[in-house]
């Protein structure tokens, strides 16, 4: 359920293949969305969130879109590897 703010608007989330941190930055700045589900970017690396946190920009596995790689890693139940 989505709760009404202050200003009048409902709470929004962005989403639809944002893969981007600069992208997800600019959504929320603009304030276009109050959240951005990042679920693409997160599948293809776990560690997203951390690299983006820690300014680890490089190291970031994209997702590219291909549905290959992902899939396999969901079938195997390999997400989230235990380092």
């Amino acid at each position: 359920m989505l709760k009404k703010k202050k200003r009048g608007r409902y709470t929004g989330v962005a989403v639809n293949k944002i893969i981007y941190p600069h992208v997800a930055e600019s959504i929320l700045k603009e304030g276009k969305a109050d959240f951005v589900a990042m679920g693409r970017a997160s599948t293809a690396d776990p560690q997203f969130p951390n690299k983006v946190k820690e300014g680890r920009l490089d190291e970031i596995i994209f997702c590219i879109g291909c549905r290959q790689g992902c899939q396999w890693r969901i079938a195997q139940q390999d997400l989230f590897p235990v380092w």
